[in-house]
């Protein structure tokens, strides 16, 4: 029994099997119409700041390999845009969860000046709310729902529930939204825990009593409550089931449309009988 992350890819495996993300089931689950406007918008900016780039992908020739669409340069450049934004986006969130971890566990830090504003933001909180860590940044999975995932912090505080056993998920993004508390609920509902250097051994989660999103702002960071109770906790879950359901069936999805009838054959067939 094991249970691997490769951070390279970002995939998980589960008793040597490929286990499915917790983010991913929801990307694939959860819709999120926002998306389309913030495509569209980031194009057009691009547009707008880089004139001289556009014109010149005008005069690029339709490359011909690798390109059954036929597609100019311009509109492939120009589709690679978002891309390339998420993928640096999720390069600096990925850096600022790792100088919070090495924080969080005493270890030192030296921060980058381009992301001090948002550590010093995420350290602002840590002090303030007396965080204790009991797990951070570490793998976790459920068998008996089959996914896998890798949660921000787990641990007490004596400000929030009690000094009770709580989740808390890092976020870097513009804002925070709704399926953050069902990819915190899932994390909460995870039957074990594992190091990153010892895959092999299991260890159980704590009880937790209430889920949050500190969002990371440069200076500041807000803590949104998510579930506040073990009810809202398995409410959550059950949503992340359903869209856990949905991802799963995408590729079922594509064959639920069936070959096109011969209307000359069915009409036929019909007037005969």
């Amino acid at each position: 029994m094991s249970l691997t992350f490769n951070a390279g890819s970002h995939r998980y495996r589960l008793d040597g099997r490929a286990v499915t993300g917790v983010t991913t089931l929801l990307g694939g689950g959860v819709p999120k119409p926002s998306l389309m406007g913030w495509y569209a918008r980031m194009v057009a900016e691009y547009v707008e700041a880089n004139p001289l780039e556009i014109e010149r992908l005008r005069g690029e020739p339709t490359p011909t390999e690798k390109n059954p669409h036929g597609r100019s340069a311009l509109v492939q450049a120009l589709c690679k845009v978002p891309e390339g934004l998420r993928d640096s986006a999720g390069e600096r969130g990925t850096l600022i969860h790792d100088l919070g971890q090495r924080y969080l566990e005493g270890a030192e830090v030296v921060i980058p000046p381009l992301y001090e504003p948002e550590v010093m933001g995420l350290v602002t909180l840590i002090e303030a709310l007396e965080l204790t860590p009991l797990i951070v940044e570490k793998s976790l999975a459920n068998r008996a729902h089959w996914y896998a995932g890798r949660v921000d912090f787990i641990g007490t505080s004596p400000y929030l529930n009690d000094g009770q056993p709580v989740l808390i998920d890092w976020k870097t993004s513009n804002g925070v939204y709704g399926e953050t508390a069902l990819q915190a609920a899932a994390y909460a509902k995870a039957e074990f825990w594992v190091e990153d250097y010892d895959p092999h051994t299991e260890h159980p989660l704590p009880e937790i009593t209430a889920t949050y999103v500190a969002h990371i702002r440069p200076g500041f960071t807000e803590l949104h409550p998510l579930a506040e109770s073990a009810e809202e906790i398995d409410a959550h879950f059950l949503q992340f089931q359903y869209a856990a359901e949905i991802a799963r069936k995408a590729k079922d999805r594509a064959g639920y449309v069936k070959p096109a009838l011969n209307i000359e054959e069915l009409t036929a067939a019909t007037l005969a009988a």
